[in-house]
């Protein structure tokens, strides 16, 4: 058998190899972890989603492609290897819309002791225990907010007076559109709807 003839058929149909087709997946998922992980980037998060997905796509089409000539060829092995390429794609590509929920946290992690900080600083002022971040530009208006109070996940008609007439309520939360997510322990996310698109 030459060598040529000894070659898998992914080769001959110009398909990298298995693991460099892995290693792609995963550059990709990096990239989109990276960005992702930048608060306000989302959408250029989702254009290397859907970039990343088309790629993906067209190696799930001709991995599919080779499954199946290896399958018409009773060459079992190499067609399981195949079936392999397609989860691993599949997958990837379905890791990405998680991606979005990176800069919550990421934001979380960089200003959870400040924003105790300031809570704290707000409460021997005599004001309530609530501090909060903010990142605003043209696609998103979002941040994290540390209230131990919980009065952010409340209807606003069941809000107490104090929490309302804070400075960070009564500027940023007590308002309509605001949307309310919590996050572990006393930390929030809160985002504003109104004209955005993520």
């Amino acid at each position: 058998m030459t060598g040529s003839e000894a070659r898998p058929s992914f080769v001959v149909l110009g398909l990298p190899r298995p693991l460099k087709r892995t290693w792609f997946a995963l550059f990709l998922l990096a990239v989109g972890t990276v960005v992702g992980g930048v608060p306000g980037f989302q959408l250029l998060l989702a254009s290397w989603m859907v970039f990343s997905w088309f790629l993906l796509g067209c190696i799930v089409l001709a991995s599919a492609a080779c499954a199946i000539a290896h399958a018409a060829m009773d060459k079992w092995r190499p067609m399981r290897v195949e079936a392999g390429q397609i989860a691993y794609m599949l997958l990837a590509a379905a890791t990405f819309p998680a991606l979005f929920a990176l800069p919550k946290w990421v934001d979380l992690v960089e200003s959870h002791a400040r924003l105790e900080a300031q809570a704290a600083a707000a409460e021997r002022m005599g004001g309530v225990r609530l501090a909060l971040t903010e990142v605003h530009n043209q696609w998103v208006h979002d941040g994290t907010v540390y209230d131990p109070s919980g009065e952010i996940m409340k209807p606003p008609d069941q809000r107490s007076r104090r929490w309302r007439d804070s400075e960070p309520a009564s500027f940023w939360l007590d308002r309509p559109c605001i949307e309310g997510e919590h996050l572990v322990g006393s930390y929030y996310h809160w985002r504003d709807t109104c004209g955005r698109l993520f």
